[in-house]
């Protein structure tokens, strides 16, 4: 049945009780027959809802299981998670500069002072973590984080470590 012929059967019955009742609104004494026949009505609309529900579910679990099947369909499998790369520390941190980044480091860093320049990195060179190197950086040189060139040296420090 559809749904229409389901609140049909419904609505009908209803109409049937609701007139079973009326006709009895008036009168002192109920005769037996009326509580007979409105249990009778009441017990036939709750066995449409009962069957109406179990079309219902019936319809959702189809629905369930057509989607299951879909999605199992189309389901893609994951590729194994890559296998890190092991990667060696830069023996020589100064050549993880272009030229640029050279000129650039030795003006906004060092104010042009090639020697001071080497002897920080020669510092860096010994030093076995990243942490260690920001802590030098920060306590040695008391560089400003804010400038674009410290944030350039910085960010090559990071790869030293990668």
């Amino acid at each position: 049945m559809a749904n229409n012929e389901h609140i049909e059967f419904l609505l009908s019955n209803i109409g049937k009780l609701e007139k079973l009742v009326a006709a009895v609104r008036e009168t002192e004494v109920c005769p037996d027959s009326f509580f007979n026949q409105s249990f009778d009505l009441a017990h036939t609309i709750l066995n449409g809802l009962c069957k109406w529900e179990a079309v219902r579910l019936e319809a959702l679990h189809r629905q369930m299981e057509e989607h299951r099947k879909r999605l199992q369909a189309v389901a893609v499998v994951s590729p194994p998670a890559p296998l890190p790369v092991p990667t060696l520390v830069a023996s020589d941190f100064r050549k993880a500069f272009s030229l640029n980044d050279r000129f650039l480091f030795r003006r906004e860093l060092f104010g042009g002072n090639e020697e001071r320049m080497s002897k920080a990195i020669a510092a860096l060179n010994e030093l076995p973590s990243y942490e260690e190197s920001i802590a030098y950086l920060r306590e040695e040189l008391k560089w400003d984080t804010d400038n674009e060139a410290v944030t350039a040296f910085i960010t090559l420090l990071e790869k030293r470590f990668l």
